[in-house]
């Protein structure tokens, strides 16, 4: 659940890979729009863009010489690199979205239930203290559903979920469990 390597991660270690493979004084991100024209260079600075929000400046030591072809091409090369990783990290993300979250309500799912109510319970053992689960149904939504058809049973799930969220504090977990069914893990109560 808890496993991947983000987008700042991997900007971080293209930054700290290029320094020494260019020889480079230092380098920085700036946005697109500090950045003045992509792919531009000067004696000293060497520019390439990463992503759409991001390009990379290079800068060489002074008195080094100009930046030289195969310097730019070397750079296009990792950055390259590097945004096939951000694209795949990006992909894992949403995978890993629609694996945890309920697609209709953006709750989580029963999974994601399942190791947060795991992390709770350990939590529960080290600091003495409770929590609770609440189950949650809404009684007669088939008749909804039958009578007014699933998009407006749709939209009824959304809005309990919307009051299930706002009726409970940020650290806790309200689930859809599917249906017209959610969990509520409320850690560190103090009693009943």
């Amino acid at each position: 659940v808890r496993a991947a390597i983000d987008r700042v991660e991997i900007l971080a270690r293209l930054r700290s890979a290029v320094v020494p493979l260019l020889d480079a004084q230092q380098a920085s991100y700036v946005s697109r729009l500090e950045a003045g024209p992509v792919g531009s260079t000067t004696d000293l600075v060497l520019r390439t863009e990463v992503d759409t929000l991001s390009v990379l400046e290079v800068v060489r030591h002074r008195g080094e010489g100009p930046w030289k072809e195969r310097d730019r091409r070397l750079l296009r090369t990792i950055v390259d690199v590097a945004a096939s990783a951000l694209d795949k990290a990006q992909l894992f993300e949403e995978i890993k979205h629609q694996a945890l979250y309920d697609a209709l309500t953006g709750l989580p799912n029963q999974l994601l239930l399942e190791d947060r109510v795991i992390q709770a319970l350990g939590n529960t053992a080290r600091t003495d203290s409770c929590l609770a689960l609440a189950y949650v149904d809404l009684d007669q939504f088939k008749r909804i559903n039958d009578s007014l058809g699933h998009a407006a049973g749709n939209e009824l799930l959304i809005a309990a979920s919307r009051r299930l969220e706002t009726a409970t504090r940020g650290t806790d977990t309200v689930a859809r469990m599917g249906g017209d069914e959610f969990v509520v893990l409320l850690p560190n109560v103090e009693s009943a």
